[in-house]
């Protein structure tokens, strides 16, 4: 269990074109409520990010009544975790003071839809 933590640290991390590494502290745990798929780290105005495109992109566009992307900026989605753990409950999933690592370990799946924020365990 601990290397697939391990890896998934590893994983998080993106080197930029400038040489330096990037850090996506949600990288793998964050999912789209609209479509089910696992949303990409996204490096957008200095800052990390959160995006689904829902399977389309510029191979395959999104139709006219297709769903919008989907983005959420990193540290809204902290927060957004922060509030839905604070204060905490006793059958709570994560606890307030829960850091990235603590939602990888705890097999936690953070669940974007475009107004709202869901944590759920991952089922076996």
């Amino acid at each position: 269990m601990q290397d697939f933590i391990d890896a998934q640290r590893v994983r998080a991390q993106r080197p930029t074109d400038e040489g330096g590494r990037r850090d996506y502290l949600l990288a793998g745990v964050v999912m789209c409520g609209v479509c089910g798929r696992r949303m990409d780290a996204h490096w957008v105005h200095g800052r990390p990010g959160y995006r689904c495109r829902h399977g389309y992109g510029s191979a395959r566009p999104r139709p006219d009544d297709g769903p919008k992307p989907l983005y959420w900026r990193e540290d809204s989605l902290m927060k957004h975790i922060a509030d839905a753990t604070a204060p905490p409950q006793p059958d709570s999933i994560v606890t307030a003071t829960a850091s990235s690592a603590e939602l990888h370990e705890q097999h936690v799946v953070v669940l974007c839809w475009r107004d709202a924020v869901e944590l759920h365990r991952k089922s076996s």
